[in-house]
């Protein structure tokens, strides 16, 4: 599997620099975009009162929105005027990497970058997202002549144009005869549906957690930024709700080694039907491999639940396989998790039979209307891991409180396979 997926990965390549910089049909076009005149004065002038800026670039987010740093202090995110790009980041969708990785190699290729924001009664202008809406200038390297990189998106068929022909957009008549040109010769958005987009799949490639951890650049290509689609099954181990209501889940498999593997998959925001997802399920996972800031994950997901509770109410609990159970009393009841969720594990006994690892006790699920009562039994095993001391063992007793985290490999009985962090005293 890993070699088709290094040629997958290096015919990715070779397309992809026809698709940019290469000379392929004499790609990148910019006739009409060079025939627009930058005649924008913008030396010393503020982004803010003058909505006119110099800038470099702090980070590329997707083929039409940017961050940038500017030259008067301080930086900015915006968002292209008159464009939209396929997706990118959360959703994947065809030509949506193409068009991030044109945007990223123009403004890499920049000697000097100008912003050009659109002014509303004085202040430059928001989107629904709070983005800044304005145009980007970039001179290139060894040129004398800027270049506006809304319009080349169009003329090299990134995008449709946006723009209609009122005195709001200023550059009108270039973007029509781009997007005109970008039709006439079929270019990626206008090319017609059996055209490949070499940095993006429909079929998905079976992946266990444990392979991807092996060779992640098998998976994923930092020059293109672009990564596999894949398939996995797996249970949803945690999640976490961050800024701007952005929602990621843990992801996790048991490998044939019997050691835990996870991934951050990334469900986009509260509003998203990813979101609903409920941690302890398990999932068919469908997803695009991406890296965001400093870690891998999942994008782009859609998935189908393989086991999951299906009583609306929890009078009862999971008694299934493969659900992932939490017994942490610190966490309160909360729509992503279902019946796995449950108060501190009380202990009633323990024994060690050569470093296997037997632990009886009960926990009190968390109701949804903060009941306490209906406390079930549970078994606990785990192996200790060769090598590494469990100081917090030597204190269990009968009524030691613990908060664990483990898979429920059969009614009642919760295997901890990563005990250096999933299992310790409360």
């Amino acid at each position: 599997m890993k070699k088709v997926l290094l040629a997958i990965v290096l015919a990715t390549l070779i397309v992809t620099a026809c698709l940019t910089f290469v000379a392929c049909d004499k790609e990148p076009y910019d006739k009409i975009t060079l025939s627009l005149k930058f005649n924008l004065d913008y030396q010393n002038k503020s982004f803010w009162t003058d909505g006119v800026a110099q800038a470099t670039v702090n980070t590329l987010t997707d083929g039409d929105t940017t961050t940038f740093a500017l030259k008067e202090g301080g930086s900015v995110v915006i968002r292209y005027y008159g464009i939209n790009t396929p997706e990118s980041t959360t959703k994947v969708d065809k030509w949506g990497k193409a068009a991030s990785l044109f945007n990223r190699q123009c403004l890499s290729n920049a000697e000097e970058i100008v912003l050009e924001a659109i002014m509303d009664n004085g202040s430059p202008e928001k989107e629904g997202y709070g983005r800044y809406l304005g145009y980007v200038w970039y001179r290139p390297k060894g040129s004398e002549v800027f270049k506006l990189l809304n319009l080349e998106l169009v003329e090299n068929g990134y995008t449709e144009n946006h723009c209609t022909n009122t005195p709001k957009y200023k550059y009108y008549s270039y973007f029509k005869k781009a997007e005109d040109f970008a039709k006439s010769k079929k270019l990626h958005v206008f090319a017609p549906d059996d055209v490949v987009d070499p940095l993006y799949s429909t079929d998905p490639i079976d992946l266990t957690l444990k392979d991807f951890w092996g060779d992640p650049g098998m998976y994923y290509s930092s020059e293109t930024k672009a990564g596999a689609k894949v398939r996995l099954e797996a249970y949803l181990s945690a999640i976490t709700i961050g800024e701007n209501d952005g929602v990621d889940f843990t992801v996790s498999q048991i490998g044939d080694d019997g050691q835990i593997y996870s991934l951050q998959l990334h469900a986009g925001y509260t509003s998203y039907k990813e979101a609903d997802m409920i941690v302890g399920d398990f999932y068919n996972i469908v997803g695009t491999i991406g890296y965001y800031g400093d870690h891998y994950q999942l994008t782009s997901v859609t998935y189908v639940t393989i086991a999951k509770y299906q009583k609306k109410t929890r009078d009862t609990y999971v008694t299934k396989s493969n659900y992932y159970l939490i017994f942490d009393g610190s966490m309160g009841y909360t729509a992503n998790y279902g019946t796995n969720l449950y108060g501190n594990f009380t202990v009633e006994s323990i024994s060690d039979n050569n470093g296997q690892v037997t632990i009886t006790g009960r926990a009190t699920p968390h109701w949804p209307d903060g009941r306490t009562e209906g406390a079930k039994n549970f078994t606990v095993k785990f192996t200790k891991p060769a090598g590494n001391a469990l100081p917090w063992l030597e204190n269990v007793a009968k009524d030691s409180k613990l908060t664990l985290q483990g898979v429920q490999t059969e009614e009642g009985v919760i295997t901890v396979y990563d005990v250096l962090h999933g299992i310790s005293l409360a």
